[in-house]
């Protein structure tokens, strides 16, 4: 073994640009994630906007989590106009958001995770698998959203184009036809021999049970730890999520409460408890690689979900209304499950109904501190086993491409100085 490895690679198969550098030297190691996309800016393109207009451009963010960023900011906005949704329109909203989980959950697996572990004619056939379950499932979303990105369909507390029982329907039968894709993907995920590798900080944050829905309507927002409970508000949210800048990155990282954490589908199933199969359960508690298990096996409990929703809605009457809105002028805050973990925004509007103030926090940026400390946890357990700096690399790089890193959201905006 090289008594230093140095590896500095730009990591492939994930949403954006971005850079990995681990250093392995006299039995310590750091590693430092980075990325390599320039200032984006939308907390600043959104000030002065009609709070109607901010949904649509905070959207824009990423193409991967539009829906995401659409809901999110939605809901912070809703709030801070009073606008109160009614529980039909917040179920359809929750479906539309889990829908986009499925399928980024499915992509994921099948195009990018999988080829770290199965080999060239393993990954042809499952991204076959892979593909054949996105169609069904961008039909669904186009059914309910109007589209897979940057949803047309709604606006603050309401559709702009009718939801009807056969719509419901619609999408719960293109539902069922993913579903044997879906199940298949997630089988061959769930059987994988995972990379050893013991958390170096297991730390995780979800929204709690208690909210019971991804895109809770107008909180109270209260988030599982191993802790504990805690009420996420806009008084707190800063000093118990808090945003480090760093030198070396576009990007920055959190801490939750001054220590490193980690969310998203594993964070979720730890919390949640529920959707685990037995077999991998002790992997989630303890790996980070299992990250991939979290999604596979939330994948296809989310698939019978919104089948079995979207026939009880359909089965029935909707109530699709909400409150008119009450007086401009407020601050409000949205914060939403999404395929990579926690989503937040916050604004503060003018009584023109005009944003004042914009803050967005997103799981890339929750994850990228735990992602290091993993990153060079493995790297120094590799190293000192023997294996290569080519090898030690393409462990690292698997296990950064498992928390299904989303670059453009990362980099939404960052400024030098502040």
């Amino acid at each position: 073994m090289s008594s230093v490895i140095r590896i500095s690679r730009e990591v492939s198969r994930v949403a954006g640009e971005s850079t990995l550098e681990v250093v392995v030297e006299g039995g310590s190691a750091r590693a430092t994630y980075s990325s390599t996309l320039s200032l984006r800016n939308f907390e600043r393109l959104v000030k002065g906007r009609r709070c109607s207009e901010v949904p649509y451009i905070a959207s824009r963010i990423c193409g991967v989590c539009s829906h995401a960023h659409f809901w999110a900011s939605s809901l912070a906005l809703e709030q801070a106009l009073g606008i109160e949704v009614g529980e039909d329109l917040a179920t359809i909203r929750d479906v539309c958001n889990r829908l986009q989980l499925i399928q980024n959950h499915v992509v994921h697996l099948g195009l990018l995770v999988l080829p770290d572990y199965v080999g060239r004619e393993g990954f042809e056939e499952y991204a076959r698998v892979a593909l054949a379950a996105n169609s069904p499932l961008l039909k669904a979303l186009n059914t309910l959203c109007g589209r897979l990105t940057n949803p047309v369909g709604y606006s603050l507390g309401k559709l702009l184009a009718p939801i009807e029982a056969r719509h419901l329907k619609t999408a719960a039968n293109y539902l069922r036809e993913a579903r044997s894709y879906v199940a298949k993907l997630s089988k061959a995920t769930l059987e994988l021999e995972l990379p050893e590798l013991e958390d170096p900080a297991p730390n995780y944050v979800a929204l709690s049970q208690v909210n019971a829905i991804t895109v809770p309507a107008g909180g109270p927002y209260y988030l599982t730890t191993p802790r504990g409970t805690v009420e996420l508000t806009e008084a707190n949210y800063r000093s118990v999520i808090q945003e480090v800048h760093v030198e070396y990155s576009s990007s920055r990282k959190c801490l939750l409460m001054g220590e490193p954490f980690f969310v998203g589908a594993r964070a979720r199933l730890l919390a949640t408890q529920s959707d685990i199969p037995a077999k991998v359960s002790k992997s989630l508690s303890t790996n980070p690689f299992s990250n991939i298990y979290a999604q596979a096996a939330e994948a296809l409990a989310t698939v019978d979900w919104a089948i079995e929703t979207l026939e009880e809605l359909s089965s029935r009457q909707l109530r699709l209304g909400s409150s008119n809105p009450g007086v401009p002028g407020g601050s409000g805050l949205g914060v939403v499950e999404v395929p990579r973990g926690l989503l937040v925004h916050y604004y503060r509007v003018n009584a023109d109904a005009r944003i004042k103030e914009a803050d967005i926090v997103t799981p890339t940026v929750m994850n990228t501190y735990h992602m290091e400390l993993s990153a060079a946890t493995l790297a120094r357990s590799l190293a000192s086993r023997g294996l290569s700096e080519g090898e030690v690399g393409k462990y690292v790089e698997a296990l950064v491409r498992a928390y299904d890193p989303c670059i453009p959201c990362a980099v939404h905006v960052i400024i030098r100085g502040e």
